[in-house]
């Protein structure tokens, strides 16, 4: 599991994963990296532990035990890459989102040895458009 020290914000222009539990941040990750494929973090939360997935500018939670996550609402938000996205599970008061000095409604997209642009999304999907859990980001999934 993932205990050391909040690594210290990026640069300008720079995205970064935040993860909070209870209201207290516990991970602060680059969002890209030059690291190919997928990183894992496993988070303590209050009814177990929680695992973060972070691949090609995206973000997501994987499936945890019922027991954890009664009904897997965080896992079905699938992958967000934005800062107008967040994922949350109410049984253990997490909040995964992405953060950075760019402005919201974009996303920074890794061009390969450290360097990003900025790319605006395009607007929100309708609710239903997108299977929940699918390799696409969703902004709006109805319950």
């Amino acid at each position: 599991m993932y205990s050391g020290p909040m690594m210290q914000a990026l640069s300008a222009g720079r995205a970064e994963v935040v993860v909070q539990v209870q209201g207290k941040e516990v991970l602060r990750v680059p969002l890209h990296s030059h690291v190919s494929g997928s990183r894992y973090y496993e988070i303590s939360v209050p009814r177990g532990v929680a695992t973060i997935e972070i691949k090609d500018g995206r973000v997501r939670v994987l499936r945890m035990p019922k027991e954890v996550c009664p009904l897997g609402i965080c896992a079905d938000t699938g992958w967000i890459s934005n800062t107008t996205q967040s994922i949350v599970c109410m049984p253990n008061a997490m909040v995964v989102k992405i953060v950075s000095d760019v402005a919201p409604g974009t996303r920074l997209v890794d061009e390969g040895d450290g360097a990003s642009r900025v790319e605006e999304t395009a607007g929100p999907k309708t609710a239903g458009s997108e299977t929940a859990g699918s390799d696409e980001p969703v902004d709006a999934v109805s319950y």
